[in-house]
């Protein structure tokens, strides 16, 4: 087994099957789980090559994510839809507009996702103080 097929294997056995949805309404999932930071079409990336592609809601696959990084050696990266797919991105991900990204250890939030999440006791959390009225 290749070094690719062995990492995506890792990931389907933590993650599931490529495609994965975690529901069927995209609004509906949002509704249940308000606080949970999700990325919805997302790309797993490792060594710069994309080996998943699904749902992924960081706030409960964390330790799956980890898992990943920490059983390939390497550090994952979580990309949103548009910067793993379509056209040049899809042979060549924006891997520095990553959404989250972990070496099995250390979590680093995208600058994007910052703005409402961040990691505290090793979990992601929904940053709900920042929008706290003095």
């Amino acid at each position: 087994m290749n070094k690719t097929s062995m990492v995506e294997k890792t990931a389907e056995e933590q993650l599931g099957l490529r495609g994965r949805m975690l529901l069927g309404s995209k609004s509906g999932y949002r509704i249940m789980f308000p606080c949970n930071f999700v990325v919805f079409n997302a790309n797993l990336i490792v060594d710069g090559k994309k080996v998943w592609f699904g749902d992924i809601d960081v706030s409960r696959d964390v330790i799956k994510l980890k898992s990943i990084a920490r059983k390939v050696g390497k550090r994952v990266y979580v990309l949103s839809e548009m910067d793993g797919r379509f056209g040049e991105n899809e042979e060549n991900p924006k891997v520095e507009n990553f959404m989250y990204s972990t070496d099995g250890e250390d979590d680093v939030l995208g600058k994007d996702a910052k703005e409402y999440f961040k990691v505290y006791d090793k979990n992601v959390i929904y940053n709900k103080y920042k929008y706290k009225k003095e």
